[in-house]
């Protein structure tokens, strides 16, 4: 989600983002965060160590809770 369009945000927002991104630069999940943080929207963002897009490190434990939120 480009960070321009947080003002059409209306439930909680969860970012994921991997820190090694080959394909979304990570520091656009920052801005949205960042954003977001601004306006007082609720949102939580974890940064995947050592991921890329769609890698597997995604599929861990530590995620199911917030993930089970959403």
């Amino acid at each position: 989600m480009p960070y321009y369009l947080e003002e059409k945000i209306y439930a909680p927002l969860l970012i994921l983002h991997g820190n090694c991104d080959s394909l979304v630069p990570f520091e656009q999940a920052v801005i949205l965060y960042n954003v977001c943080q601004k306006t007082k929207s609720e949102t939580t963002f974890f940064a995947v160590n050592n991921a890329d897009h769609e890698a597997q490190a995604f599929i861990q434990r530590k995620f199911w809770q917030p993930l089970s939120i959403f």
